[in-house]
């Protein structure tokens, strides 16, 4: 089976030091949210999401600041899109399944702020 909707997203929040929350992601009808929030919540997934996005973050933090102050926000931008596209999974060149894990979701949200990727690292 595969999924061609996600289940979360990650929300930037305009602030130093990065903070974002976890969301819903709008494709999902009311019932998938429900189902979504009740899987989270019983197996406490949650602060498990939040720490990894914080790890992930970190891991890519200095790579960002040295694209954004050589090349600027478009580039960064572009960059992020290239991790974001890497997390897809597909047992084939020829086939792409939509993507299940946050770390997309984390891309996501930075690719779509653009005060992350034109004041972040100002």
């Amino acid at each position: 089976m595969t999924f061609k909707k996600n289940w979360l997203k990650v929300v930037i929040h305009e602030e130093k030091p990065l903070k974002f929350s976890l969301d819903f992601d709008i494709s999902l009808a009311s019932i998938e949210k429900s189902m979504v929030y009740n899987h989270l919540k019983a197996y406490d997934l949650e602060d498990v999401f939040e720490s990894h996005i914080a790890t992930a973050f970190d891991e890519h933090d200095d790579d960002f600041q040295e694209i954004f102050t050589a090349s600027g926000a478009g580039n960064l931008k572009d960059y992020i899109k290239v991790l974001m596209n890497e997390e897809y999974i597909s047992p084939s060149r020829l086939k792409k399944y939509w993507p299940i894990n946050i770390e997309y979701a984390l891309y996501l949200g930075l690719s779509e702020s653009d005060w992350f990727c034109n004041h972040y690292y100002s």
